[in-house]
């Protein structure tokens, strides 16, 4: 990054970034309808299933754009001639 202080507005708006995609999970977690059967095995292989792409697709979401935001920063301070700190 060009200087400490663009560093410190990256990560803020990271930790902001990822703190929204994991509010946004919290609100979207996959759920058993009340007139499903929450005892039968294939139905909660299923859940499971969803649970976990979920999961993933959701980790995915808030670590990309940031890192992605990271490396533009670091490839735009070195070919403009740019103090970069790290």
């Amino acid at each position: 990054m060009r200087s400490l202080l663009n560093f410190n507005v990256w990560l803020l708006f990271s930790l902001v970034w990822v703190g929204a995609m994991a509010y946004w999970c919290f609100q979207s977690w996959p759920t058993l309808p009340l007139d499903v059967s929450s005892i039968d095995p294939e139905t909660l292989k299923i859940l499971e299933g969803a649970k976990w792409r979920h999961l993933t697709e959701h980790g995915v979401a808030a670590v990309v754009p940031p890192a992605l935001a990271y490396v533009a920063g670091r490839l735009l301070c070195r070919f403009t001639g740019g103090k970069s700190t790290n």
